[in-house]
């Protein structure tokens, strides 16, 4: 049995595969097998997930025979993995060399989760633009929450059985899924943080997913109404700001001429916000200079 099981949701990523995929196979951690999930893609990804599992045995095709998402791939992988330790990684980025073997040497009795941090890349100019450098120790739930520390899915390795013990992800999320995951694993996980940048984060290109509006609306309003409690019991100043930034992203989408479905979306905002809350924003959202230095950043944000 394989010490560790990676799994990596694919869909329609023929183009990028290779990369990925060769940077698993030269990990110089080598007792893993890596559950290749093929989303129903329309391209040649199945194809070359094909090749690289006739090449090498630790790579293992699976395959959705309806798209699942990315939430709904990574169960599947789940639901076929053979080891104790699960490592999620995406199809289009890339691993350092030492990123298993330092992650799981990071493990103890004390820990369930490993995290490290991460290099973004601007895909066009292969330059670094950024640094994850969130810190994860014990028990960080309240910081999920709170805005102070966040879990990139790439950079953690986990036990299987605290992704057991919250039923792995949740495939209605439709945005931020990392953060629900991390948010529903860190009320029974303990996480550490190794201090090294160890994956390549790759940001631009024709990636449209990360860069929807309409879906990352959904995806804010799912978290505020799924953590609403949560929220206003431990957090309510990030719940203000996470209220904010929705309804300015709403004010987006109307002003891009999406004015049909950014009232859709305002309407499930204001079930969702307290009457008090949705005042203050509305009333925030009104003062000057507050569209033209906030709205630019919110659209931008992943």
């Amino acid at each position: 049995m394989p010490q560790i099981s990676i799994i990596v949701p694919v869909y329609n990523r023929a183009k990028v595969l290779n990369s990925t995929l060769k940077a698993i196979q030269a990990q110089t951690f080598r007792d893993w097998e890596c559950l290749l999930v093929d989303d129903a893609s329309t391209d040649d990804s199945w194809n070359v997930l094909l090749t690289f599992a006739a090449s090498d045995a630790r790579f293992v095709p699976l395959k959705n025979e309806r798209q699942k998402g990315a939430c709904g791939a990574r169960n599947t992988g789940i639901s076929h993995a053979k080891s104790p330790i699960l490592h999620f990684f995406d199809s289009d980025d890339r691993m350092h060399e030492n990123l298993l073997g330092e992650l799981f040497a990071g493990l103890s009795d004390q820990v369930d989760v490993v995290t490290c941090w991460t290099n973004v890349i601007n895909v066009d100019s292969n330059k670094i633009i950024q640094k994850f450098e969130h810190i994860t120790e014990g028990n960080i739930h309240k910081e999920l929450l709170n805005g102070k520390t966040y879990v990139d899915t790439n950079c953690a390795l986990i036990r299987r059985d605290v992704v057991d013990k919250i039923g792995g992800w949740s495939e209605d999320c439709p945005s931020f899924q990392e953060w629900d995951f991390h948010l529903r694993l860190s009320k029974v996980a303990k996480y550490t943080t190794l201090h090294s940048h160890l994956i390549d984060y790759y940001v631009g290109g024709n990636d449209t997913i990360s860069k929807s509006l309409p879906r990352a609306i959904r995806g804010m309003l799912y978290i505020l109404d799924k953590y609403r409690g949560e929220f206003l019991k431990q957090a309510l100043v990030s719940y203000m700001k996470q209220n904010f930034a929705t309804f300015c992203r709403i004010r987006l989408l109307k002003g891009s001429g999406e004015k049909e479905l950014s009232e859709d979306f305002e309407k499930k905002y204001h079930k969702i916000a307290p009457f008090w809350v949705a005042s203050l924003v509305k009333l925030l959202y009104g003062v000057r200079g507050v569209k033209k230095a906030v709205l630019p950043r919110i659209a931008n944000v992943k």
